[in-house]
């Protein structure tokens, strides 16, 4: 019996500690805050919350309300108010005490800037063509895919060379282009007849290996397909746009095909797969397609040129151009339905992981 006495006693003795400590602990924060111990005294006398005081910022008026008790929701609406319109010197009475009004609050930030600032692909350095780009009719996150992707910019204005620094993740497109020198480094040859219709058909090697694991695992599966058209040179890329520019015009031409030293074919990472004995342009609608456009990722390899991202890439829908990017970036532009533009201007430019 004595022994559970002494039990209680103790359980009692802590909780009796613990309160003094956690009450030292409050008035303690209530006088970092600014009140006297005269005010705090009153605080507790009055059956203030604590709480509440301690969560809001120092109210310099508190004096006023120190002669009454006054509930909880009445202390947090006194407090906010007194943060927000703080009391100002009676000009009736001089001599009153003046109080001194507290700091001006910062100017709030526009709601459609910090809706940017959320946006999932947010680049800070973009921020003045985003807010230019707005007309008032485009959802935020189609104005930062459409600003990172350079459309605010017409095609072939602001140019820059690729950076070649970032390997075969390097972007080639209609505002980064490569000179009439550029080769790639390890070009390795297609075999004609298997992995190729054509004599001379290279890819870079990274692109290679990729390539030949694609197209014989694609054929164990009872597909055909078959590389058209790998690495270009400049000076073919040359021939085969100004061919079209002189048949069709220059804005049907630049649809269709990319100036010299703006195509992707020309740094080896590129290749247009069709079934083989199948025009191109019938190459949508072939099984081999279906079963391409799904499992492409999975060997590092993107639909370059997708249905309905036309106005993103310039150039019209091309179910056979396919480029090489890796599996882990090749898969993460296909689970979350991006062109390599979206992906590079984020991860590669502003986070620079590339």
């Amino acid at each position: 019996m004595k022994k559970g006495l002494k039990i209680v006693l103790i359980i009692i003795l802590l909780i009796l500690i613990c309160f003094v400590i956690f009450n030292v602990k409050d008035k303690k924060e209530l006088k970092n805050k600014g009140y006297s111990d005269d005010q705090i005294s009153k605080f507790y006398d009055l059956d203030f919350d604590i709480d509440t005081l301690l969560s809001l910022d120092y109210c310099k008026n508190i004096d006023s309300i120190l002669n009454k008790s006054i509930s909880k929701d009445e202390l947090v609406i006194f407090l906010n108010s007194c943060q927000v319109e703080p009391s100002v010197p009676n000009d009736s009475n001089d001599n009153e005490t003046p109080v001194e009004p507290n700091e001006p609050e910062e100017p709030k930030e526009d709601p459609f800037v910090t809706s940017l600032k959320q946006a999932k692909y947010y680049i800070p350095d973009n921020l003045d063509r985003y807010i230019a780009y707005n007309d008032g009719t485009k959802e935020i996150d189609d104005i930062i895919r459409d600003v990172n992707c350079n459309i605010d910019y017409d095609f072939y204005t602001n140019t820059k060379p690729s950076d070649l620094t970032k390997g075969y993740l390097l972007l080639v497109n209609k505002y980064n282009y490569i000179d009439e020198t550029y080769v790639p480094n390890n070009k390795t040859l297609l075999v004609k007849g298997t992995y190729s219709l054509w004599d001379d058909a290279y890819l870079e090697k990274v692109a290679y290996d990729a390539f030949k694991k694609l197209i014989d695992d694609s054929k164990s599966l009872g597909y055909n397909l078959i590389d058209t058209s790998p690495y270009r040179s400049f000076e073919y890329q040359s021939y085969l746009y100004n061919t079209r520019v002189n048949n069709e015009g220059v804005a049907a031409a630049d649809r269709l095909s990319a100036r010299p030293g703006f195509s992707e074919h020309q740094t080896g990472l590129a290749t247009d797969i069709i079934k083989n004995g199948v025009s191109m342009y019938s190459f949508g609608e072939t099984k081999e397609f279906e079963w391409l456009k799904d499992n492409a990722h999975k060997y590092g390899f993107i639909l370059r040129y997708p249905k309905g991202k036309e106005y993103l890439t310039g150039y019209d829908y091309e179910p056979w151009h396919y480029r090489y990017v890796g599996i882990d970036v090749a898969t993460y532009i296909y689970e979350n339905d991006l062109v390599y533009e979206e992906y590079y201007a984020y991860f590669c430019e502003y986070k620079n992981e590339c």
